[in-house]
């Protein structure tokens, strides 16, 4: 392991690589992708691509309470969920070989800077009530 790595990583902990039964999610599959690191690291991940954010069918307040919730339940601070939300994006992009993927995480990341403010606060707010 490198310094400050954590964990094993699934490195694309998604729906899509998501075993369900009775919709229930059972079980990951596909681990071609994993590696040494932070927890941080793969929550961002899976929180960008379960949740589903940068979608504009979602509000940036629901999406922040949402990203609060699944980190929370991780036992995580919100603090630095949107920087390893981000970092996913920009991680996604620079391996992307599909096409079209490396757009739509650019668009992701966009998305999440334009509403960083409602996100932010959504966060705090989460964080606060509990």
């Amino acid at each position: 392991m490198r310094n400050g790595d954590e964990v094993l990583c699934h490195g694309d902990a998604s729906p899509c690589n998501c075993v369900f039964v009775d919709d229930m999610p059972t079980a990951f599959i596909d681990f071609d992708a994993a590696h040494p690191g932070s927890r941080l690291e793969d929550l961002g991940y899976a929180a960008w691509l379960w949740i589903d954010i940068g979608n504009d069918e979602r509000s940036p307040d629901l999406q922040g309470r949402r990203v609060a919730d699944f980190f929370s339940s991780y036992g995580v601070d919100g603090a630095d969920a949107l920087s390893s939300i981000i970092s996913a994006q920009v991680r996604l992009a620079e391996r992307a070989t599909l096409s079209g993927v490396r757009e739509w995480s650019d668009i992701c990341r966009a998305w999440v800077h334009r509403n960083r403010d409602e996100l932010s606060s959504a966060i705090a707010l989460r964080f606060n009530k509990t």
